[in-house]
């Protein structure tokens, strides 16, 4: 901020137009709610009571400004904060390693700096840090040691098509415009109508301010990405990590991070190219197939396939602006437009030099349900997660559809929704059913405590239905009506896929709810231990809400009230929120363990280079062909033992009671875990 700027600044902001009184108010309001958040903090703000005498009438106000102490130093403070992006930035220098064990903040790793390191763990509620927070062991400080090790670079072909495309304004590949216009909803308001018809309209409004909000989120972060990138594209760079209190790692920044979205993961690449030899190749091809959504058939089919689309996947190594059409990937969600095109340009480059730099990937196949066969030996699930031995890889997304699909035709005649949504997949779909992505988020997140309300939600804000809206009217049909009766549907179906898992889940719910029970445990977070030695404090504590009211002094003695709502979070547990979290906070410290053990295996043979992503596995394409094994092995040795059966010990200690008995388990064998062909694939 020099003279310059700031003048040109000034200019800009008198231009802008004048706020009215109630934008004044808002902001004065939101101020004071800020310096009356937090009494027991020090706050950047100071009250002075004064007394004016106007008319004979005595007067009292109150002078919100800033404390001298927090002024006096602004400048230099600002002068030195302003270069400071290492927020947004990964580092350029290997990080600090992560040290065990981890009691204190100089054993934390990270930034060179020890004022500017995240917690090892990272936990905003655990209260007391150094009671209330999760505690690593030697593997999970190992994992991520070898995580942040990891040496990044800048794919500078992918970079230059992003860039070219974003620049172009075309709004391909899931790109925001680079020309971005104010919001602007051109339909009138319906004046005089019924007040459904202006429900209506306000709704629409809603919608479409939302959409533009978050485009215009969108185009600020790939501006930020960009910047970022044309940065770094010359140095290697690193990434530090952390663990959420359940163990799972993270990397401390989102830009230019391997577990960041398409944009980010795209643009990005090892720094050292592996040599890769026949063996390799094969499974290059078969990582090259999963990103043209071809991961349904065996090994030998993706790898096949590759062989038989080689002359378009040339053209578009060749020329990847001008093949946009080929390579776009049209999803709203998970698109995967530019891995694709980064490992399309990598499989040609390793024909060519014998060398791989972008990272190989296996996926869980609903890596939640897998793990709650694994605890519950539900032998009909395993097929369908590939927790045993296929042929194929199973489909749990379809087998969910199917069953739905066969719900909708025993009810057609009587539901129009019903007959509307067959009537429309017989004619679209190959197999003339419910296509598979439909259920595919419920089901996914049902491992994670998914409700019949963000089902329904999912359904709604990933337009599988919005095929459907123009025929509602002609019908007389309602759009949430048309929501509704599709995840009733799935969700049926899939309750009565997931039988022994959700006896589990209520299971493990009834303990924490048994364990609270004593008034004396409500100040304790709830802990347990997980296969990789990491100790997971659950920390969900009760809130109490404050009402203030504020008076405020504007000009010509006008005042205005208004009440500002303040939540004080306290030291009791939250018996409700502690045991609905329950079942997706034990079911990510299980995986998370499992990619720590992955992570510490491929450590042992000599790898050096990760991107990892809680169940998707990303290691060097030399190393590619070791993961389906490695991936079965470690995880049968998590459940070669009964994970629900020490999660019980582990709270019968922290409870000092015995707790119910277990739930009744399947028949399946651990041992035939070991089979699997596709468990990570």
């Amino acid at each position: 901020w020099n003279k310059k700027r700031m003048k040109a600044f000034a200019r800009k902001c008198q231009t802008l137009p004048e706020w009215d009184n109630q934008k004044r108010n808002v902001v004065a309001l939101s101020f004071y709610t800020l310096m009356v958040g937090n009494k027991e903090s020090i706050m950047p703000f100071v009250e002075n009571p004064i007394t004016i005498v106007k008319n004979g009438q005595i007067k009292k106000h109150t002078i919100v400004s800033l404390r001298e102490e927090f002024t006096k130093n602004f400048e230099a403070f600002h002068n030195f904060y302003q270069y400071y992006k290492w927020l947004y930035y990964p580092m350029v220098c290997p990080p600090i390693p992560h040290n065990y064990p981890n009691k204190t903040a100089e054993d934390w790793g990270g930034a060179l700096h020890l004022e500017y390191r995240k917690s090892s763990v990272h936990n905003t509620r655990a209260g007391n840090y150094y009671k209330n927070n999760s505690e690593h062991s030697q593997k999970s400080i190992n994992a991520l040691n070898a995580l942040q090790g990891t040496e990044w670079a800048v794919n500078k072909r992918v970079l230059s098509v992003m860039t070219n495309l974003y620049q172009s304004n075309r709004c391909v590949c899931n790109l925001p415009p680079y020309e971005f216009d104010d919001f602007i909803f051109s339909v009138p308001f319906p004046e005089g109508e019924p007040k459904e018809v202006i429900a209506k309209w306000k709704n629409e409004r809603a919608e479409a301010w939302g959409l533009w909000e978050k485009t215009k989120q969108k185009r600020m972060q790939m501006e930020m990405r960009l910047l970022i990138a044309d940065d770094l594209k010359d140095l290697t760079f690193w990434h530090a990590y952390s663990s959420d209190f359940r163990g799972r790692c993270y990397t401390q920044s989102s830009f230019l991070s391997p577990q960041s979205g398409d944009f980010d993961c795209g643009v990005i690449q090892f720094s050292e190219g592996v040599k890769v030899d026949k063996e390799d190749l094969y499974w290059m091809r078969v990582n090259l197939a999963n990103r043209w959504d071809q991961d349904k058939g065996s090994f030998d089919d993706r790898a096949q396939w590759v062989e038989d689309n080689l002359k378009m996947l040339c053209d578009i190594y060749r020329d990847p602006e001008g093949t946009v059409d080929l390579w776009e990937d049209y999803k709203a969600k998970k698109n995967v437009s530019f891995r694709r095109l980064s490992d399309t340009i990598d499989y040609f480059t390793a024909l060519e030099t014998g060398y791989s730099y972008v990272p190989k990937n296996l996926d869980g196949t609903c890596n939640g349900i897998q793990h709650w066969v694994g605890i519950t030996q539900a032998e009909s699930l395993a097929p369908l997660v590939n927790v045993v031995h296929t042929t194929k890889p199973g489909d749990m997304y379809k087998y969910i559809a199917s069953n739905a699909t066969a719900k909708m035709v025993e009810d057609r005649e009587e539901n129009e929704y019903f007959n509307m949504f067959l009537t429309h997949w017989e004619q679209t779909e190959t197999d003339k059913q419910m296509p598979r992505g439909l259920p595919k988020r419920t089901v996914m997140c049902d491992p994670y405590g998914v409700t019949f309300y963000s089902a329904r939600q999912y359904i709604r804000s990933e337009g599988h239905l919005d095929w459907c809206r123009p025929l509602l009217e002609k019908l007389g049909l309602s759009w949430q009506g048309a929501i509704m009766e599709c995840t009733s549907q799935i969700w049926s179906a899939l309750q009565e896929a997931l039988v022994l898992p959700n006896e589990a889940k209520e299971y493990i719910k009834d303990c924490v709810e048994f364990c609270y029970n004593d008034s004396e445990r409500r100040k304790e977070p709830l802990q347990w231990v997980t296969p990789s030695g990491f100790k997971v404090r659950q920390y969900y504590t009760e809130h109490v809400e404050y009402i203030t009211d504020i008076a405020l002094l504007l000009k010509n003695d006008v005042r205005i009230r208004s009440t500002a709502e303040m939540w004080q979070f306290t030291d009791t547990m939250d018996v409700r929120k502690m045991a609905t979290a329950i079942p997706p906070n034990w079911i990510h410290s299980i995986d998370a363990a499992h990619m720590v053990a992955v992570v510490i295996y491929l450590v042992s043979m000599g790898c050096n280079n990760f991107c990892m992503i809680h169940d998707s596995y990303g290691v060097p394409a030399n190393y590619l062909k070791y993961l389906p094994r490695i991936s079965r092995e470690t995880f049968y040795e998590i459940h070669k033992e009964n994970q629900l059966k020490r999660f019980k010990e582990d709270l019968e200690g922290f409870t000092g009671h015995e707790l119910p008995s277990l739930p009744q388990r399947g028949e399946l064998d651990p041992k035939e875990i070991l089979s699997s062909k596709y468990l990570f694939c």
